[in-house]
């Protein structure tokens, strides 16, 4: 049964309101919205007696900042689990004896929308492993993901497969490692994301940016990448280096490595970066796989496949969504496919590398 004409006029109004509300604090508008913001906003509206479109008006009209702080930590998805994408920091492991060997110490890293802190904790357990002294900022626009961060107490570890370091199954981040780790809030759409902290060796963005517009994602990716020192790396999410990155960086590997260029020659080597992509079935796949809206994403590969069937990164996407179903066969399937589609260029040869490895595993 459709909706009356009343509800509909209401929920346009309600999306309006959020719209206005939290965008501007958010830095992106996520519509369909998370299911957790209309939560929220239903128990704060239980909470002051008063319905959730009257609750918008009035914090529109009259800013609340505990109810809006409470708002856009519902608005955000902070899915993230110790040593995600274990390659990255395999990698890393490498990078960081480099880096002081070059620069001295303390090594300086930026994780920019850390969420609930196992990111940059797991930076710092592996630097503390290494015996390499850092000096690490972490930032989030959520201030609920940030209390959980800062308190670096976690009862119930979930740790990614592979990860370099064994994490036991509770775990609290001792003295010595939160001397090293900084938490601030700030969104990374802001002109200052960084709160004139940089420059850094590496900036980590991994899993934000697929939750923008293109267009917007690529303009942050670059004016993230601006606060690295020369020489300096950027890692995103595997799933993000598919659709943008920044002009002043390539392809390393694993995938999701960017770093600077080392000569005229690799910059020519190297595919377009796509600074502002149009939309595609590829971006919106991106997308609804970050959001854990497997279906989605899924109807949007199988529709670019039927457009290209030899797109590498639409069968890598679609590895990563048939793997976050379960469905561990046919993602190797889909993962083989990357692999023998991708082309020799170095992007291609690195997502070769990385499908090959995900087929394995």
């Amino acid at each position: 049964m459709s909706a009356k004409p009343s509800d509909a006029d209401a929920d346009r109004e309600l999306a309006q309101l959020l719209r206005a509300l939290i965008s501007p604090r958010l830095g992106h508008t996520l519509e369909p919205w998370p299911s957790a913001l209309r939560l929220a906003l239903d128990r704060i509206a239980r909470a002051r007696r008063t319905s959730p479109l009257a609750l918008a008006r009035d914090l529109l009209a009259r800013p609340d900042a505990e109810a809006l702080d409470a708002l856009v930590s519902a608005a955000t998805v902070p899915h993230t689990r110790f040593f995600r994408h274990p390659e990255h920091f395999e990698r890393l492991a490498r990078e960081l004896p480099r880096i002081v060997e070059r620069r001295g110490a303390p090594v300086r890293i930026w994780c920019a929308g850390c969420a609930t802190g196992e990111e940059p904790w797991s930076v710092a357990l592996l630097a503390s492993q290494l015996g390499i002294d850092i000096e690490l900022l972490a930032t989030d626009v959520s201030p609920e993901a940030l209390r959980t961060a800062r308190a670096g107490i976690y009862p119930r570890v979930i740790g990614g497969a592979g990860a370099p370091i064994a994490i036991p199954s509770s775990w609290s981040a001792p003295d010595a490692l939160r001397r090293v780790v900084r938490f601030e809030r700030a969104s990374i759409t802001e002109p200052d994301p960084d709160r004139g902290a940089g420059p850094f060796d590496v900036v980590l963005c991994r899993n934000v940016l697929i939750y923008f517009p293109a267009a917007q994602a690529a303009a942050i990716a670059s004016r993230l990448a601006a606060r690295l020192r020369p020489g300096g790396a950027m890692i995103v999410a595997p799933v993000e280096a598919l659709v943008a990155i920044p002009p002043s960086l390539r392809h390393g590997d694993p995938l999701g490595w960017l770093e600077p260029p080392s000569s005229a020659a690799r910059i020519a080597a190297a595919p377009p970066a796509f600074t502002a992509p149009s939309v595609d079935e590829l971006e919106r796949a991106a997308r609804a796989l970050g959001l854990g809206e497997l279906d989605e994403a899924e109807r949007a590969l199988r529709a670019a496949l039927e457009i290209t069937p030899t797109r590498a990164e639409a069968w890598f996407l679609l590895g990563e969504t048939l793997e976050k179903r379960g469905e561990r066969a046919q993602a190797r399937a889909a993962f083989r496919c990357a692999a023998s589609h991708a082309d020799t260029t170095p992007h291609g040869r690195t997502l070769a590398s990385a499908a090959q490895r995900r087929a394995r595993d």
